[in-house]
């Protein structure tokens, strides 16, 4: 149930991420759908307790073969389960990086507008959208000085 839990608050965050970027990345989106939809069934199918229960009850003599290959795998085939315990922890970090890079970015920008433009450029040399921000922050700065 907890990677239930989490694997639903990753997918929220970058659905959010997603539709909230500069780009609107339709594709990316619509394939961010598909897959968690997808994952999800697996991951529904792989619960044990009130959740399994509650599928057992919808689903009837159908659930227990699914819910074994999803659980278990079949036929030298590797488990979803374990797939789904490998996604979760990588999506976690992809995320925490994401948050991590948009709050230096803020900091940065909010702590000195004025910066010169080298320095402000070392700050972020850590990712490509990242220069594009700064050569906007140093434009707009020389703009108001002027």
């Amino acid at each position: 149930m907890p990677l239930l839990i989490a694997y639903i608050l990753v997918n929220i965050i970058i659905s959010v991420i997603l539709d909230n970027s500069k780009y609107r990345l339709r594709i990316a989106s619509i394939a961010h759908a598909i897959v968690f939809t997808i994952v999800f069934a697996f991951m529904l199918l792989a619960q044990d307790g009130f959740i399994g229960d509650l599928l057992a009850r919808l689903m009837g003599e159908f659930y227990a073969p699914m819910h074994e290959i999803a659980v278990y795998g079949g036929g030298g085939v590797i488990s979803p389960l374990v797939i789904i315990e490998l996604l979760v922890p990588i999506l976690i970090v992809a995320v925490g990086a994401i948050f991590t890079v948009k709050v230096v970015e803020y900091v940065c920008a909010k702590r000195d507008p004025f910066v010169k433009f080298k320095h402000i450029r070392q700050i972020f040399s850590v990712s490509f959208k990242s220069t594009v921000l700064a050569d906007k922050i140093y434009i707009r700065n020389c703009v108001i000085r002027c």
